[in-house]
């Protein structure tokens, strides 16, 4: 505690030195040697500890605990990724955007199968905005996957076009370390050189870690709180984001054509290299663990990016002929069975309800006809 007096003012009075008094009680040794284990133990634990959750009840109180808004992929892809659900499920599916978007709910696909196929499979969609495969890649590692199980990758010609195709792992959006990627497969040339420098690992390693923390405590706990004091109801995350809104005007679609080519021709032959690489090595560690692995293309209206961006198309197709040839990794197109209609899609590479209920359907019946428990 400090007082501190002045003696008072007179305007006869000469100016002598101010009096400070300070009184305080020192802290036992004790309490400061308590207080620096107590929170030296609290670092240790909050990064030497696994990232990871408890088992899942519902969406709403587990996937999206985690997340502050109600389209925020990353958290609810690793959700179910580290509660074992994905290891568990017979089919995963992976993706960017135009896969989640086209996909229904896990719950009602599920019931799809069993309802018009009698099929008693299990699939989990694990598709985010703007999902890179080396994101995809993080995915299957953190799954551990078990032998027989199917992987889906719906992959597009967007993946060439990707300005920053790392910045979500590196920024800890996925609460997983890539530390263990980056050594396992940095001889690959599979991310850029930095990532190899051991300060930046630390950085990831350490990013992932406080996300992690972040939104346990702001997130998931306010939330709690929020639920269970004051009755508030948690938002549902919503992985469909273009119910009932009607196809793009033609001028902001020509828009969207323009600036999907300007990114193409800036970072196709950067992603390229890369996209090819990243293929391969999934390809790799799946076959290794005995699992199925098949590259499918999303929803597409009459080869509609083929036509608009036969170039960029070229390469695209050269990487998966080439993954084919030497991985013997499977390919599967549904648009050429799909009778699909301009109004069934919202942009260039997004169904709208109506193309979800087509494509999810398409994708039913093929699942039904594929074996499972054992790799081809």
């Amino acid at each position: 505690m400090f007082s501190i007096s002045f003696p008072a003012k007179s305007k006869h009075a000469h100016p002598i030195a101010t009096h400070v008094e300070v009184a305080s009680t020192p802290s036992p040794f004790s309490v400061l040697l308590w207080s620096a284990v107590v929170a030296g133990l609290l670092v240790l634990i909050i990064l030497t500890s696994d990232i990871s959750f408890p088992q899942a009840k519902t969406d709403r109180r587990f996937w999206h605990a985690m997340s502050d808004t109600v389209q925020d992929d990353q958290a609810h892809v690793m959700g179910k990724v580290l509660s074992g659900d994905a290891a568990a499920a017979d089919v995963v599916m992976l993706g960017t955007s135009s896969a989640r978007e086209a996909l229904r709910l896990d719950r009602e696909f599920n019931a799809q199968l069993k309802q018009q196929h009698g099929s008693s499979i299990t699939t989990i969609n694990l598709s985010s905005g703007a999902q890179s495969p080396i994101e995809v890649l993080l995915i299957a590692e953190a799954i551990q996957p078990r032998e027989g199980q199917l992987f889906i990758l719906f992959i597009s010609l967007s993946s060439l076009k990707q300005p920053k195709p790392f910045e979500a792992i590196e920024h800890g959006k996925f609460m997983y370390p890539p530390g263990e990627l980056i050594e396992k497969y940095s001889h690959r040339k599979i991310f850029p050189g930095y990532w190899q420098n051991t300060k930046n690992r630390l950085i990831y390693f350490a990013r992932a870690k406080r996300e992690d923390l972040y939104r346990r405590l702001n997130y998931r706990l306010k939330y709690w709180i929020g639920e269970h004091v004051y009755g508030e109801t948690r938002p549902a995350y919503l992985p469909h984001l273009n119910v009932g809104r009607p196809p793009l005007e033609p001028a902001v679609k020509k828009r969207q054509i323009a600036s999907f080519k300007t990114d193409a021709s800036r970072y196709l032959n950067s992603n390229a290299a890369y996209v090819a690489n990243t293929l391969a090595v999934l390809s790799e560690y799946l076959s290794n663990r005995k699992c199925r692995f098949i590259i499918a293309l999303p929803p597409e209206i009459k080869n509609e990016m083929h036509d608009l961006f036969p170039d960029e198309f070229r390469v695209f197709t050269e990487i998966l002929d080439t993954l084919q040839k030497t991985h013997l990794v499977e390919r599967v197109n549904l648009n050429d069975s799909m009778k699909w209609e301009a109004g069934d899609f919202r942009d260039l590479t997004h169904v709208n309800e109506s193309g979800r209920i087509k494509w999810s359907t398409a994708l039913a019946a093929w699942l039904a006809r594929q074996p499972f428990g054992k790799t081809p």
